[in-house]
């Protein structure tokens, strides 16, 4: 009865692990034309909390993605590089979306933060050294 009880928890056991293995990672991921892994970023499917990721839409799913990862996304593309949104489920990877630039929908545009603004002045006054100039260069 014993060996039943030692069998009947290490099942328990192995059964929540291959769950948790179950809820593994979603990467794209960069690969030569031979199909050897070159890079990757993690994307997610439900927004992490406290991060800042913007929704974007592959192959008609949404994830959650950086910025950078977009930047990234473009430049391997221009690489020439195999690109593939692939799930990992704690043995190996598979691939569920080809050609995620390709497919990339509904990117919100990028908060311009850097914009540089300086003290509203009036046009007849911001350009009114130019008309001095000219009146000057016509005397």
């Amino acid at each position: 009865m014993a060996r039943f009880g030692t069998f009947a928890a290490t099942v328990g056991i192995l059964l929540s692990t291959i769950q948790l293995a179950g809820a593994g990672e979603v990467h794209i991921i960069s690969r030569d034309r031979s199909g050897a892994f070159v890079s990757s970023h993690q994307i997610f499917s439900h927004k992490p909390p406290a991060q800042r990721v913007v929704p974007v839409d592959y192959c008609g799913r949404t994830y959650y993605v950086y910025r950078s990862t977009l930047n990234w996304l473009e430049s391997q593309a221009y690489e020439g590089r195999l690109i593939g949104v692939e799930y990992s489920n704690g043995k190996n990877w598979r691939l569920i979306c080809r050609k995620p630039e390709e497919q990339t929908a509904n990117v919100p545009p990028e908060p311009d933060n850097k914009k540089q603004t300086g003290p509203q002045i009036p046009k007849s006054k911001k350009y009114g050294w130019i008309n001095m100039l000219n009146k000057r260069a016509a005397n």
